[in-house]
């Protein structure tokens, strides 16, 4: 499948206190949570396929049918020009912002600075009746992939405007949304 040199192994031994979070925006839902989902938009809301959601700007099918955004281009970038400066990442899918936990255990992970999160999120949360403690247990909530790092602010800019700094690594180890006050 592919080849690394054992020096350029980014495993999550090196994040530290202090690193930052970059988040990559994601696409939607990138295929996770349907059964919710399907249940919600389709047996309890009685939408249809073809109904228009003004929140989402077109229809339910549209939304629901969005692709995942596909990070591997991008990642490759910024690891030949900075993969020095990366000290972790993970994908936020099945498991949501719990996934972050997965870079180093002994670590926390702190984002105090939350993208706006998509239409199609609040309202299964708001219309699901959906805990945000929930929420971000299961979905993306809008950011897609993170970057440990100790250059965010070269990484972002490199990644362009889907990407920001959200967050960054302390000693906690708990993963902790400060806006929403959930601790995992």
């Amino acid at each position: 499948v592919g080849a690394v040199k054992a020096d350029r192994i980014i495993d999550g031994k090196k994040v530290k206190t202090g690193n930052k979070i970059v988040g990559i925006k994601s696409s939607g839902l990138h295929s996770n949570g349907f059964s919710l989902i399907r249940k919600l938009f389709f047996d309890h809301l009685k939408l249809k396929v073809d109904t228009f959601v003004p929140e989402f700007g077109k229809t339910l099918g549209e939304e629901l049918l969005t692709p995942t955004r596909i990070y591997s281009k991008k990642i490759q970038n910024i690891i030949s020009k900075y993969g020095e400066n990366i000290q972790g990442m993970a994908h936020i899918t099945g498991g949501g912002f719990l996934n972050i936990k997965r870079i180093n255990e002994q670590k926390g992970y702190v984002i105090d600075k939350l993208p706006e999160i998509p239409a199609v999120f609040n309202i299964t949360q708001e219309k699901g009746n959906v805990s945000s403690f929930e929420m971000f247990k299961t979905f993306n909530m809008g950011v897609g992939f993170i970057i440990i790092t100790d250059e965010p602010e070269k990484i972002a800019d490199e990644i362009g405007q889907d990407a920001e700094i959200i967050g960054y690594v302390d000693d906690s180890e708990k993963i902790m949304i400060k806006e929403k006050d959930i601790v995992y």
